[in-house]
């Protein structure tokens, strides 16, 4: 029984170091068979895994492009990242300001409290916009991008509201 285990260790072993071997002739691609895709992520494109840097954005998308939607994209998500920030912190701020006025029975800590909390929400709620919009844009464009070059597309899959209800959605 144990010489029968050994041959058929020795067998998968043998198996898979040819296989290794062959794994580069196997998968490879030629330069021009390679198909890279544009993507977004985090407020940023990516061509190949690769970063696109702003200044370069235009040699892909095109200077009319760049200048009528990736410059104000970019600038839209920046700036409701940024206000995002800055309306969650005084949120935050607020809410302690006014727990713990109310608990120390402070009259000037709660109307501070609530005068940041009110002053906050605005800020937060123009920052997701502004952020989701910029988010969208940037997304339209590598899209656009692979549509135009001919690539195939990829498929999404996301999560929040579809049209049955909240859950996830594949797009294709």
């Amino acid at each position: 029984m144990l010489k029968r285990l050994v041959v058929a260790a020795v067998a998968m072993m043998s198996s898979y170091m040819a296989f290794a071997q062959y794994q580069q002739d196997l998968f490879s691609q030629s330069k021009a068979d390679k198909v890279e895709y544009m993507t977004y992520s985090g407020g940023r494109l990516y061509l190949g895994g690769r970063m696109i840097a702003d200044e370069y954005a235009w040699e892909h998308i095109g200077r009319e492009l760049y200048e009528t939607t990736y410059r104000g994209a970019r600038m839209q998500y920046r700036a409701g990242k940024a206000m995002t920030i800055v309306g969650s912190c005084l949120t935050g701020l607020g809410l302690g300001l006014m727990i713990g006025g109310v608990s120390a029975d402070d009259e000037y800590a709660v109307a501070a409290g609530a005068v940041s909390f009110a002053l906050a929400q605005p800020v937060l709620g123009g920052g997701i916009a502004f952020l989701c919009v910029g988010k969208g844009r940037l997304n339209w464009l590598a899209q656009e991008y692979n549509y135009n070059a001919g690539k195939v597309r990829q498929p999404q899959l996301s999560f929040g509201a579809t049209r049955s209800g909240f859950g996830l959605a594949l797009n294709f």
